[in-house]
Formats: C-alpha cells, sequence, structure tokens
C-alpha cells in the first residue's frame, strides 16, 4: 500500500514496504477466517516487512468477496452458474466435513488405540502439577532468600 493505493508485485525491482508470500488458497482462506473472526494456521502466509502495512493489507484482504458465480454467469449463464455455484459449495461443505472427522478420527486413534496422546484429564492434571512445582520453588526460592539474608546479619 503506498500513497493510498494497493500495489501487487512480482519480482518487481521496486522497494517494497510489506512481502506476503503464500498460495492463493492461503489468501482465500486468511479473508474467510478474518471474516469469521478466527485465525489461520501459522506458517501458511509468510509475512516480512513493515508489520503496520500487512495489517492493512490482511484488513483489505477480509474485505474482498469476490463474486465468483457472478463472473461466471457472464460466461455460462446465470441458471448454470448457480448450479455450479451450489455444487461447488456443497463439495466445499462435505470436505470440511470429511476433514474434520478425518481430524477426529485420527486424534481417537492415537489417543484410544496407539496410546500416544494423553487425555484431556491427564493434560489438566500434568498443568496443576506444573503449577503446584513452579508455586513450590517460587515459596523454596523465597526461603533461600530470607535465609541468605538472616546469615547475612548475624555476620
Amino acid at each position: 500500500i503506498r500513497d493510498a493505493r494497493f500495489e501487487l508485485l512480482a519480482d518487481g525491482e521496486k522497494a517494497v514496504d510489506v512481502t506476503l508470500r503464500g498460495g492463493a488458497a492461503d489468501f482465500i482462506a486468511l479473508a474467510r477466517a478474518n471474516r469469521r473472526g478466527e485465525a489461520i494456521g501459522a506458517g501458511r502466509i509468510e509475512i516480512s516487512g513493515d508489520l503496520a502495512v500487512a495489517q492493512d493489507v490482511q484488513n483489505l484482504l477480509a474485505e474482498l468477496e469476490p463474486d465468483i458465480e457472478e463472473w461466471l454467469a457472464s460466461r455460462v449463464g446465470d441458471a448454470a452458474a448457480h448450479r455450479i455455484g451450489r455444487t461447488v459449495r456443497g463439495l466445499l461443505a462435505a470436505g470440511e466435513r470429511s476433514a474434520h472427522q478425518l481430524e477426529q478420527d485420527t486424534v481417537d486413534y492415537l489417543r484410544h488405540e496407539l496410546l500416544v496422546l494423553p487425555m484431556s484429564d491427564e493434560i489438566e492434571r500434568f498443568k496443576r502439577e506444573v503449577f503446584a512445582l513452579d508455586d513450590a520453588v517460587e515459596r523454596c526460592a523465597a526461603r533461600i532468600d530470607a535465609l541468605r539474608e538472616r546469615a547475612a546479619l548475624n555476620r
């Protein structure tokens, strides 16, 4: 974004404020996630340069809402474009459901069959024990400091 203009450069010689690298699907996922108020997985889009400008670009992408069905209608007609759009949306929804189910099945397999992932209650117990240990270490450090101060006063 320069002087209220958005420039998209491909291997240009000009100095740039920010560089975003990622696939088209990654940028579409970013825009969709922003509209839902969610974050996308780390590493899908590489950002370097001025982070304020990157935030402006992210906001711009969030406002983009391309109407592919309208574009398609100008080429194949309204009825065909609507059917294609409905079919694609259905396929995407089925893909998302399948991906979610695969993720859940994988977690269940790793957790219950292979026993390599801890159960939720085990994670919570471990966190409580870590916090308790942290508190005990802090109390021990405070006690050692107090003993050192008392020893220094007795000299």
